[in-house]
């Protein structure tokens, strides 16, 4: 029996700093600190069905796909 391992979630995003008064005072974060928002850029999920390595990639701006490879 093939081992499985279990699906693995990697992707990227970007940090942009928040300066707009309304939301620091929200957040109630004082003069002396700094508060981010990520935004994610890609996400993928990988997992091995059956003889295929499966690939399932989101990217900003380009929506879903299904990658295979044997």
């Amino acid at each position: 029996m093939v081992p499985v391992s279990p699906p693995v979630w990697t992707g990227s995003a970007r940090a942009v700093e928040v300066t707009a008064p309304a939301v620091l005072e929200a957040f109630e974060s004082d003069s002396g600190s700094h508060l981010f928002r990520n935004e994610l850029t890609e996400v993928v999920r990988t997992r091995v069905e059956g003889d295929e390595l499966v690939m399932d990639a989101w990217r900003d701006g380009a929506g879903v796909r299904q990658i295979r490879r044997k």
